[in-house]
């Protein structure tokens, strides 16, 4: 049942379309990217293919010149004119477990720590979420 479940949620990840477009200028750490106009907008994510294959996950900040204008969340050694730029309709989303619980997690829900890898929840919970409301959360304890 647990492996069914996991196997469901891999399948759910999968995006169902992928758009792409190519890096257009590099400045400093931003990136343009020309190709996307009508599928990105600002806080969405997309990945860049890096000459030796690496990828790098970056996050639109802007637009100029019909040019989308992202950050990247790692190095872009690798990355230069013409790269290919995916993004995809699947909204961000992590699945946490109990066995997290001592864990140190980074933004992106991996483990920070060298204990390995983390187990996967049943539930995903979108990266871009609202948080509940103030009279609503629990105190810190």
């Amino acid at each position: 049942m647990n492996l069914a479940r996991s196997i469901i949620n891999e399948l759910e990840r999968l995006p169902s379309a992928i758009a792409f477009g190519r890096v257009s200028h590099i400045v400093g750490l931003m990136v343009e990217i020309e190709g996307l106009q009508g599928a990105l907008s600002v806080g969405d994510r997309c990945r860049i293919i890096g000459r030796r294959g690496n990828t790098v996950a970056c996050e639109v900040i802007g637009f100029r010149d019909n040019r989308a204008l992202a950050l990247p969340f790692s190095p872009i050694e690798g990355v230069g004119l013409g790269c290919r730029v995916e993004v995809s309709d699947v909204d961000p989303a992590i699945y946490p477990d109990v066995g997290w619980l001592g864990r140190v997690v980074n933004g992106f829900g991996e483990a920070a720590d060298g204990k390995g890898p983390l187990p996967v929840g049943e539930h995903p919970y979108r990266v871009h979420n609202r948080p509940p409301p103030a009279h609503a959360r629990q105190r810190i304890g």
